[in-house]
């Protein structure tokens, strides 16, 4: 059953993440609120979003996370269309991965602590749940609008 959630709930923030990207005007593609540039701009972000599912994609197949590296997961342009076919990728990927995974599968997090299964999913919605509050906040100071699928979601 786990597995059968997990696929719903990925597929659901796989379509949220989407709906922003698609949703962000032209020229606010690379905005970024001025928070003493800790945030990148949302091209950034989506960029970031894409490098760490490919972290979690490895991590489920290798059984251990690695960190290094991000520029390897991901190195193409930051245009809208490329980290779109990026996270499609990367979604296609992961569902690959879940067809075949064990899931008593225990994977090494680093420093000592092992994620189950159920962990993982947790980090993984956790991950990207933060950046769709983050995207919020830059929708609301860039002004332009969410998809329709976060205001029908979350109001925002």
């Amino acid at each position: 059953m786990l597995l059968a959630d997990f696929r719903r709930c990925a597929a659901f923030l796989h379509r949220l993440t989407v709906d922003f990207v698609e949703a962000v005007p032209e020229d606010r593609w690379d905005y970024t609120p001025d928070v003493g540039g800790k945030f990148g701009s949302i091209a950034r972000q989506v960029r970031h979003v894409v490098r760490i599912r490919c972290v979690y994609n490895d991590a489920l197949v290798d059984k251990r996370v690695d960190w290094g590296r991000p520029r390897e997961r991901y190195d193409g342009p930051l245009t809208r269309e490329s980290l779109l076919a990026a996270l499609e990728d990367q979604q296609a990927r992961l569902l690959r991965i879940l067809d075949s995974i064990d899931p008593d599968v225990e994977m090494d997090w680093g420093g000592g602590t092992m994620y189950t299964l159920p962990m993982f999913t947790w980090e993984y919605a956790q991950h990207e749940a933060i950046h769709h509050g983050q995207w919020s906040v830059y929708a609301q100071l860039g002004g332009f609008e969410t998809p329709v699928s976060w205001q029908r979601s979350w109001k925002l």
